[in-house]
């Protein structure tokens, strides 16, 4: 079939971002609670005016995304995917917050070869649980931590496919886990749910129905619970570009069904040094925490990604 003319001027400035353009991502604290934020953004559709300190790469082509937040022993740690441009993959990186400031930044989890991102991170009783993205494994790979500095492979979950962005939550009824995965009966990758009584145990997965568009899918943080009694999940918002914004999809589990509708949608704030987008919402009762981009014109733009893939291989 021959393109039009449209698709393909649509086709040429894809190739001309793509040869000159790269998106630049930072980690961003917010001096307000996660609810009270969630529930300010589903009612306003903007961010407050509040203060945001950045965690940033510092070097060309290296970055900080993909945040997770957790308070351990009195102290907030954030755990984040750091890219690493000399090997074109991500690692999990540790960085303690206090007073905004960002103390003691560390890798904590680096497998050979292993590009890993998006490290859902929870506490278990005196343990830590950490299922990082790893894209190309078997399945979704599990680690224990006894630090949020200290952390050894545990395997992979039992009877849960390879899932984009894993998200697990803690729930009455026992243990959630959301991801991406490729349909059974179709093609490409649709929203899957499992529940499990022990994260080590055999999980089940559940009924899915999603309203609105599958571009808004993607997981985008952990659940809220909103003080009016709704869960609320952040997803990433597709539709135009990647790291667009965030949907909040308000999510009802029935026996072994799983629904889900989106209430709310919101970008980044135009106020940020990163205002050309965002995809991860995080925090705590008393911050929370977002990664966002901005564009960076540079001849490099092309190879460095070119390399990437090379070296990726």
């Amino acid at each position: 079939m021959i393109p039009t003319r449209s698709e393909l001027q649509h086709r040429t400035n894809r190739l001309a971002f793509g040869a000159f353009v790269e998106r630049e991502w930072a980690i961003g604290v917010l001096q307000v609670g996660i609810p009270e934020l969630v529930a300010s953004l589903i009612e306003h559709g903007r961010f407050p005016a509040v203060p945001v300190h950045w965690l940033r790469g510092l070097r060309p082509g290296r970055f900080v995304a993909d945040p997770r937040t957790i308070v351990w022993q009195g102290q907030t740690w954030l755990l984040h995917e750091l890219f690493l441009p000399g090997r074109a993959r991500g690692v999990i990186a540790a960085v303690r917050y206090l007073d905004g400031q960002f103390l003691d930044h560390r890798i904590v989890i680096d497998e050979p070869g292993q590009h890993l991102a998006y490290p859902t991170v929870v506490v278990d009783g005196d343990r830590l649980l950490c299922l990082p993205d790893a894209p190309g494994s078997t399945g979704v790979p599990v680690y224990f931590g006894s630090t949020p500095t200290s952390w050894t492979y545990a395997g992979h979950l039992q009877g849960v496919p390879p899932l984009t962005d894993p998200t697990l939550a803690h729930l009455d009824e026992g243990w959630l886990l959301l991801g991406l995965a490729r349909d059974p009966g179709g093609a490409g990758k649709q929203l899957r749910v499992f529940t499990a009584d022990d994260v080590l145990g055999r999980w089940r997965e559940l009924r899915v129905t999603s309203d609105g568009p599958a571009e808004c899918r993607r997981p985008g943080g952990p659940l809220v619970s909103l003080a009016d009694g709704r869960v609320v999940r952040p997803a990433q918002d597709g539709r135009d570009q990647y790291g667009r914004g965030i949907v909040f999809q308000e999510i009802t589990i029935d026996g072994r069904n799983f629904h889900e509708r989106p209430i709310a949608e919101v970008g980044p704030s135009e106020d940020w040094p990163f205002g050309d987008g965002f995809h991860t919402l995080t925090g705590t009762a008393d911050l929370s925490v977002v990664d966002a981009c901005r564009f960076r014109v540079t001849p490099v733009a092309g190879p460095r990604r070119l390399l990437y893939r090379v070296r990726a291989q």
